[in-house]
């Protein structure tokens, strides 16, 4: 339906939930969310070995689990790089439902997966964990432990056998969105792009026509897995802050969906 068309679920005046779609560091955003909920969703492969092998049915459990914590909105959506992909879907089935998505929020999420067909290695899964690593032969989950542990100094209460079933759940997901055909999320978006990409086409290309509405895009001059650490995520957490604050301004007035910052359409 066009904008004008389209119907909008009634106005909340509690606070809304955030809920973010990534394996990051939460902290500076979390602080960002005071007075409202802050939700984490992983993998269920982390925590069951349970491997889903499409975003839509990722999403749909992603949704269950959001409206369990809170059944009524507005919600809010973060996701990093493939979890991106991942959020926009969950705010497709959240407004599918019904319910009232005021942010969506993609951090250098990219559409079609860099790397092609490309199996995900271990290296891979360490560098969305924050690890740096360098060239050489793919490391065992012990190994990767180690690594691990070395770079946030000290346990992590993780083992050997949550690497490989993080690993395994990462690879599928790649996989579902190599797969993946997404709906239209209808409102506007913000979306993070990281300038010091590996890939030719910005990220952001593959979006514009998959939100109905304005596109806002802030350019970070970082690489991709720099996008969850200083000063990047500081930059992420203001904007996001000022946001949060204008949703909770329009819905003491008793309005709803307010335009979304100032950033560029393209």
């Amino acid at each position: 339906p066009s904008r004008k068309s389209r119907s909008r679920p009634s106005a909340r005046t509690k606070s809304a939930t955030v809920a973010m779609i990534a394996t990051v560091r939460v902290g500076p955003v979390a602080n960002t969310a005071a007075r409202r909920g802050v939700y984490g969703l992983q993998l269920p492969a982390l925590s069951t070995g349970e491997i889903v092998e499409s975003i839509p049915a990722l999403a749909r459990r992603y949704a269950d689990e959001i409206r369990r914590a809170q059944p009524d909105g507005p919600y809010h959506l973060l996701g990093w790089s493939l979890g991106g992909v991942v959020a926009h879907a969950v705010a497709v089935e959240l407004q599918r439902g019904g319910a009232p998505v005021d942010t969506l929020a993609l951090i250098d999420s990219h559409l079609g997966v860099p790397g092609g067909s490309a199996p995900v290695e271990v290296k891979d899964m360490l560098r969305d964990l924050g690890v740096a690593t360098n060239g050489g032969p793919d490391p065992s989950y012990d190994d990767a432990l180690d690594l691990l542990e070395d770079t946030l100094g000290g346990p992590t209460g993780l083992t050997p056998r949550h690497l490989e079933r993080l690993h395994l759940g990462s690879a599928a997901a790649t996989r579902a969105v190599r797969r993946h055909s997404p709906d239209t999320f209808l409102g506007d978006a913000l979306f993070f792009t990281a300038l010091r990409s590996s890939t030719s086409v910005p990220a952001v290309t593959a979006w514009h026509d998959l939100v109905d509405g304005m596109l806002h895009q802030y350019r970070l001059d970082v690489e991709h897995h720099e996008m969850v650490a200083a000063p990047a995520v500081d930059t992420i957490a203001a904007v996001l802050r000022a946001r949060l604050e204008e949703s909770d301004s329009h819905l003491r007035r008793g309005r709803r969906y307010p335009r979304i910052g100032t950033g560029s359409r393209r």
